[in-house]
């Protein structure tokens, strides 16, 4: 019984050193000192979001990076420096309408692929084999673009996106400015009447 008491003895003074180095290291950790440095440093801690659960596919052949997520987000509140909750869920609302665009460039890219890889399954074997490659790609340049119908719904994505990214960079602007007592003239709103 008397080694048992003797290592628990032991164990404790080890970590009871420990305890008292990683005070003494904490005394010289400060943190960063520059305000380049503080900035960076204040999003440590925040992982993702208010948006960011339901903004990424988690799952499937769709699978997206939670970190070019995280990065991204991460870097528009470097820049923007949002202040206030108010502020942080527009950053995040722009990181969100910034992804879907990098969606609708992924859709293009899928679509067209698709569409290539349907054309050489169809073509005919002595067609690509007799013909020299500068006309097939001339047969395949309707290609480029995604049906007509994949389009429309590729374009209406891309301007509903775009106009909801608009809206929150001019909604984050006005706040930032209004909260560093800038004057902020009232949005200019337009009517428009189709009748005679």
């Amino acid at each position: 019984m008397s080694s048992d008491s003797a290592d628990v003895i032991e164990i404790s003074s080890v970590s009871q050193k420990k305890v008292e180095a990683n005070r003494r290291n904490a005394q010289r950790s400060t943190g960063p000192k520059t305000e380049a440095g503080k900035k960076r440093s204040r999003y440590n801690a925040v992982k993702y979001g208010i948006f960011s659960a339901a903004a990424l596919q988690r799952f499937g052949f769709g699978i997206e990076d939670t970190e070019q997520f995280e990065e991204l987000l991460t870097r528009l509140r470097e820049d923007r420096e949002p202040v206030g909750v108010l502020e942080e869920v527009l950053v995040d609302r722009i990181a969100v309408c910034l992804w879907r665009l990098k969606r609708v460039l992924e859709f293009e890219a899928g679509t067209m692929q698709k569409r290539y890889r349907k054309a050489e399954r169809e073509m005919p074997s002595e067609f690509t084999s007799n013909t020299d490659t500068t006309s097939l790609t001339w047969c395949f340049l309707d290609l480029r673009l995604p049906e007509p119908h994949e389009m429309n719904l590729l374009i209406r994505y891309e301007t509903t996106n775009q106009r909801q990214l608009a809206f929150a960079l001019t909604q984050l602007e006005r706040l930032q400015r209004a909260r560093k007592g800038e004057h902020i003239a009232a949005p200019v709103a337009v009517q428009i009447s189709t009748d005679q």
